[in-house]
């Protein structure tokens, strides 16, 4: 948001330079993730089934980084299994560090690299 405020200002790029403990306390948190992902797919690397569980660390305040959705909305498949459970810690909520993204996405993408996606 700075970087954006004085680009404006200056009407040119402007580059912001962070150290390491900066980056963790000023724009954002990235609490723990366990997830375990089944899925079962035929031959012809069509899904059939993915069963996905996840015990997330969402901080200290009430939002949700949901990882169900990117197996539930992204992919084709009949039987779709989620059971997401959520663990308040003495942190700010998750939110995103580097890019727009959930921690769990690795996932979505090792599966495409699996089956030629």
């Amino acid at each position: 948001m700075i970087a954006a405020l004085l680009a404006k200002k200056a009407a040119r790029p402007v580059k912001l330079f962070i150290t390491r403990e900066e980056a963790f306390l000023s724009v954002g948190n990235r609490p723990g993730l366990h997830m375990r992902v089944k899925m079962g797919a035929k031959k012809d690397g069509t899904l059939t089934a993915i069963q996905m569980k996840s015990h997330t660390e969402i901080g200290a305040y009430p939002a949700r980084a949901e990882q169900a959705i990117q197996f539930t909305e992204l992919y084709t498949c009949p039987n779709v299994s989620t059971d997401e459970q959520y663990v308040c810690i003495n942190a700010c909520r998750c939110r995103w560090m580097r890019a727009p993204a959930t921690p769990g996405n690795w996932v979505s993408e090792k599966h495409d690299r699996c089956h030629g996606g």
